[in-house]
């Protein structure tokens, strides 16, 4: 407690930095060995420097975190009663690198808490409520949620769940007691009220709420007194324990030293803090397989803190050019006459999400004679040709339109990302043209550049439109430096592509669709290194398209619902379609001439092909489980022809391959069916 006391900012408002929550390291769940070169360590730098910046309170909340799904949470958290999970200490968030945001992870929820405290120790969320678009979300998901909780569906679902769930914890002579569902609909029934009351207290600016002097909510609709400050003394608490360790005399803190050091490429600082009332003499700080070698002077002291001053807080620049930085960094140091050894935590902070600043990103529209039109909120890009350098993001809701004739080149791996719907409107004899210029050596890991939509709100539309590479140099990692797998990127963002061509691309996937709605007509995919068209969790059709000369696989799927109608493939080196993890492919009038594997089905997925023709395959037809927690998958081909094909169809026991009807009895795997359906290298 003296330690809180002592680090609670001396009587200022209460807001993040009382809780001393910048005294504690932004951590990494299971980190692994940080290797700047690689994509895993790059995103882990990226995620603890964007909460780190805000913790720090370098940036706001709204830019921190994905403001819908924050939304989601407290409401859903509310419903359950699981306001646990709410208090800073049990948060924990995936770091998006495509919205370059911060998603909230349920962890350590426990209903049996009565009182509502979600804005009273909730973290982000108290930095959230003023955000005119978090309530926006925050009224438009009580409506959603209220709509799911009331449907048949969802009761039926839920009345199944907590059956299934019953008899596994019977097992172990379990009953627990169900969970009612009027009472779910109860509490969402009091949210909106209390969400109304809430918002129309909080003040309308950003100015940050002194939450000791403003109510906080329960469940049961009514406002309780604020906060109970902090006492000035142990003496005030009635806690018998800990009343009887300091009348002892001991003195237990839980830290002497905030110990970080920050990593970047441009440098690396030692930070230390001084949390307590004492002066502190560090004698050493090393990485564990070089003990002997010390960053700083010996016996080096670090005062207490005095108002005013910043001296309490060293830091020291440090060269780690020759050092293994996945070892360990320790400090040794003394305090009240005593030695201790303790680690030095790696963090990040300065958040770079790889865009050009928005006066940079208007100042080059307005070099290169882009019109922006603000009542509309359309970026117009006249028939020309311009060359992006650097990557460049718009403003939220901005529409982003290329009129026929427009070259946009893509160099050195530079990528546009379009907050808003795009509209390349080519024409047959004058196509938009995105000519993309990797670069390899970017940001560490390389960056393929290219296009990338973000959460439009209104359909996006590519007419006649190219996207041709310029590179052939491949990539050691398979996402870059932004975090995509895709030359072209649409995220959160329906799209309809027609008579238009991605041709000679080396990124992971030439088009890459994510969590949207699509249609492909009349679309060619060309010379592409790896993947082709690659959708991941969204629901589309392709039609009269071609993918001709495939490194990897012509169409990938993932968690998605697809229909593949009149679509040839040729010479493709992996699969022509992959279909896994829970997606529904209906396919028809398919022509597969060359590639290894036809159509593979796989992780609970259920495949249909009607009336389609495979030649010179190694395996048309696959089934089978790659990922266990998935389960079984299914193909159903009807009216298929097979020219010149090795195996027809191969399945794995339990999935399923019917042809024209007729069960496919399972066979065991060859070593080269093994290697494809990725069980060996």
């Amino acid at each position: 407690w003296q330690q809180t006391f002592l680090n609670l900012n001396f009587g200022k408002p209460l807001h993040l930095s009382n809780l001393a929550i910048h005294d504690y390291p932004v951590k990494i769940f299971r980190p692994g060995k940080f290797k700047p070169k690689t994509a895993e360590s790059q995103y882990g730098a990226k995620a603890v420097s964007l909460l780190r910046d805000y913790v720090d309170r370098r940036v706001p909340a709204s830019q921190t975190f994905d403001l819908n799904l924050m939304s989601r949470w407290w409401i859903i958290n509310v419903l359950w009663g699981g306001f646990h999970g709410l208090t800073w200490n049990n948060q924990r968030f995936y770091f998006n690198p495509i919205s370059e945001r911060l998603e909230p992870i349920p962890f350590d929820n426990d209903p049996s808490l009565e009182v509502l405290k979600t804005l009273s120790s909730g973290f982000a969320l108290v930095s959230l409520v003023n955000n005119p678009l978090f309530r926006e979300f925050t009224k438009k998901n009580i409506e959603e949620i209220s709509y799911t909780l009331n449907s048949n569906r969802f009761q039926d679902w839920f009345i199944s769940r907590q059956t299934d769930y019953a008899k596994l914890l019977s097992i172990d002579n379990i009953q627990p007691s169900s969970v009612s569902l009027d009472a779910l609909k109860e509490n969402l029934e009091r949210l909106p009220f209390l969400v109304n009351k809430l918002f129309s207290e909080s003040p309308a600016n950003d100015k940050p709420i002194n939450w000791s002097q403003r109510p906080f909510l329960n469940i049961n609709g009514t406002f309780t007194p604020g906060i109970v400050p902090l006492k000035a003394s142990l003496e005030d608490f009635d806690a018998p324990i800990l009343r009887d360790v300091f009348k002892k005399g001991k003195r237990p803190l839980y830290s002497h030293l905030r110990p970080f050091w920050f990593w970047s490429a441009g440098g690396t600082d030692i930070e230390l803090k001084n949390l307590t009332a004492h002066p502190i003499v560090v004698h050493s700080i090393f990485f564990n397989k070089h003990p002997a070698f010390s960053f700083v002077p010996t016996e080096t002291t670090i005062p207490v803190y005095q108002e005013g001053s910043t001296e309490h807080v060293f830091k020291l620049p440090i060269d780690v050019s020759k050092s293994d930085l996945s070892d360990q960094m320790q400090v040794s140091y003394s305090y009240q006459g005593q030695r201790y050894t303790r680690p030095v935590f790696l963090q990040f902070r300065n958040h770079d999400s790889g865009y050009a600043s928005q006066a940079i990103t208007r100042s080059w529209f307005d070099k290169n004679g882009v019109l922006l039109d603000y009542a509309t909120k359309t970026i117009t890009f006249p028939p020309g040709h311009y060359s992006l350098t650097t990557s460049l993001q718009t403003e939220r809701g901005w529409a982003v339109e290329l009129l026929p004739g427009v070259v946009l080149e893509f160099k050195q791996g530079a990528r546009l990302k379009v907050n808003g719907p795009i509209h390349a409107l080519g024409s047959e004899k004058r196509p938009v043209t995105f000519a993309i210029e990797s670069d390899p050596t970017r940001d560490l890991i390389g960056s393929w550049g290219g296009l990338l939509v973000v959460e439009a709100n209104r359909e996006s539309l590519l007419h006649h439109t190219h996207v041709t590479g310029a590179a052939t140099e491949g990539f050691s990692e398979r996402q870059d430096a932004h975090g995509l797998t895709g030359c072209v990127t649409f995220y959160k963002s329906d799209v309809q592509i027609k008579d238009s061509v991605f041709r000679g691309l080396q990124c992971e996937d030439a088009l890459n669709i994510i969590s949207s709605d699509f249609t492909l007509d009349h679309v060619g995919f060309v010379d592409s290194r790896t993947d082709a068209f690659d959708s991941d969790f969204s629901d589309g059709i392709v039609r009269n398209s071609v993918f001709r000369n495939i490194e990897n696989d012509g169409i990938d799927l993932s968690g998605s619902r697809v229909e593949v109608s009149s679509s040839s493939f040729f010479d493709i080196r992996d699969k022509a379609i992959s279909v896994g993890e829970g997606s529904y492919l209906d396919a028809s009038e398919l022509i597969v001439d060359g590639a290894d594997t036809g159509v593979v089905s796989k992780d609970k997925s259920v495949v249909n092909i009607r009336n389609s023709d495979f030649k010179g395959v190694g395996n048309a037809l696959m089934a089978y489980v790659k990922k266990e927690e998935w389960g079984v998958a299914e193909i159903h081909c009807d009216n298929c022809l097979f020219d010149h094909v090795k195996s027809i169809a191969v399945e794995q026991y339990a999935s399923r391959i019917t042809v024209d009807g007729e069960e496919v009895s399972p066979t065991p795997f060859s070593r080269k069916q093994l290697q494809i359906a990725g069980y060996t290298q």
